[in-house]
């Protein structure tokens, strides 16, 4: 049976080093999805999120909007809608709005 996901809103985070971000946790192992998490990511103009790692590599894909992706390794990449980004494991990295308006991502991190 399929586990269906109503859209709702977006919780406030709250992180060392982030400002303007929501995130909405759309699937992961308390829906039954035991293989990986999907949240939906929303950056408010000039928001950006905290610097953080995972134990394994992360998918971003941008939705609506433009983002820069900073990685500790000191690389930048621009992304707007319909890019795709994947950051391997144990690399810091930091998203930032950089347009005027809100910058929609999805973001999928194995379990």
């Amino acid at each position: 049976m399929a586990v269906v996901v109503k859209h709702g809103a977006g919780k406030r985070v709250k992180q060392f080093g982030a400002r303007g971000l929501s995130e909405s946790l759309l699937a992961g192992p308390a829906s039954g999805c035991n293989r990986f998490t999907v949240r939906s990511l929303l950056l408010e103009p000039d928001g950006r999120t905290a610097a953080v790692s995972h134990n394994s590599s992360v998918f971003y894909h941008i939705v609506e909007g433009k983002i820069i992706i900073r990685q500790d390794s000191g690389e930048l990449e621009a992304l707007k809608a319909g890019d795709s980004a994947i950051i391997p494991e144990r690399e810091k990295h930091i998203l930032m709005n950089i347009s005027k308006k809100k910058c929609s991502i999805l973001k999928v991190v194995p379990q």
